[in-house]
C-alpha cells in the first residue's frame, strides 16, 4: 500500500519489527527466552533515555519483537547545548560531561532524532550482549 508523507505534521509514529535471524520450521535455537526478552527490554529503555524518540508500546515474542516508536520532529529545537551534552554523556557512559560546544557533541546531536540510528544502536547492543552470552555457554 502506498504511503503518503504528511509534511504538515510534526508527529510521526513508526511500527518497527525485529525478527530472529533463523526462524525455520522446528528451529528454536535462536528463539527469545525470558532472559533475552528481559535484556532487550532493558536496552530499549536505556536507549530511549538517550534519544529523543519514545517507545509507546512494545511486545516481545519468542521469534520477533514489535515496537511503536513516536518521533516529534521539533524535539531537537527545544534542547539546549547542555542537555545535548548530557545525552552524549549518558550514551557514552562517561563520568564527566564534555563541553557542549565541541564538535563531538554537535555531531551526536544529529542522531538524537534519527530512527535508523536508534534501531541500529538497539540491534548492535543486543547482538553484542547475545553473542557474549553464547560464548559463555560454550
Amino acid at each position: 500500500m502506498k504511503r503518503y508523507l504528511d509534511l504538515e505534521s510534526d508527529l510521526c509514529f513508526y511500527n518497527v519489527i525485529i525478527k530472529v535471524p533463523d526462524n525455520t520450521f522446528g528451529n528454536r535455537a535462536y528463539a527469545f527466552n525470558s532472559t533475552h526478552k528481559k535484556r532487550l527490554k532493558e536496552i530499549i529503555f536505556y536507549i530511549e533515555r538517550v534519544y529523543e524518540l519514545k517507545c509507546l508500546y512494545y511486545t516481545i515474542m519468542s521469534t520477533n519483537a514489535h515496537f511503536i516508536i513516536y518521533c516529534n520532529r521539533d524535539s531537537l529545537d527545544n534542547l539546549s547545548l547542555k542537555e545535548e551534552a548530557l545525552h552524549e554523556q549518558e550514551y557514552r557512559g562517561r563520568k564527566y560531561t564534555l563541553d557542549a560546544r565541541t564538535c563531538e557533541v554537535r555531531k551526536f546531536r544529529t542522531g538524537l532524532n534519527d530512527l535508523s540510528d536508534f534501531l541500529g544502536n538497539l540491534k548492535k547492543r543486543f547482538t553484542r550482549w547475545y553473542n557474549c552470552q553464547d560464548e559463555k555457554l560454550r
